[in-house]
C-alpha cells in the first residue's frame, strides 16, 4: 500500500532517481517516528525499488533501507519479513 505523500514524491520531484530514493527514505523516517508504520513501509519500500533498478539487488547502498524496513516490519509484527530484510542487510 502506497501513501499518497510518498507516491507524490516519486512522481513529482523531477529529481534523480538517487535523490528521490534519499527523499523517501527520509520520510520513511518521519513516518515511522510518528509511528505511522503502514506509511513509513511503503515509502521504504519504494526507495528500495529504486535503488535495486539503480544499483541491483547487492548494492551497499540497500543496507540502510533494509535496515529500516526491518525496523518498521518488526513494530508491525511482521516477523518473518523482519527477518527477511534483517538478512538481506547483514549479507550485502
Amino acid at each position: 500500500m502506497q501513501s499518497s505523500e510518498s507516491r507524490h514524491f516519486q512522481l513529482d520531484l523531477g529529481q534523480p532517481r538517487w535523490a528521490v530514493s534519499s527523499t523517501l527514505n527520509r520520510l520513511g523516517l518521519a513516518l515511522e517516528d510518528e509511528q505511522r508504520y503502514v506509511e513509513a513501509e511503503a515509502s521504504f519500500q519504494q526507495a528500495l525499488e529504486i535503488r535495486e533498478a539503480l544499483y541491483g539487488p547487492r548494492s551497499p547502498t540497500l543496507v540502510a533501507i533494509l535496515r529500516n524496513l526491518a525496523r518498521v516490519y518488526t513494530e508491525e509484527g511482521k516477523k518473518k519479513e523482519a527477518a527477511t530484510a534483517r538478512y538481506r542487510a547483514n549479507h550485502i
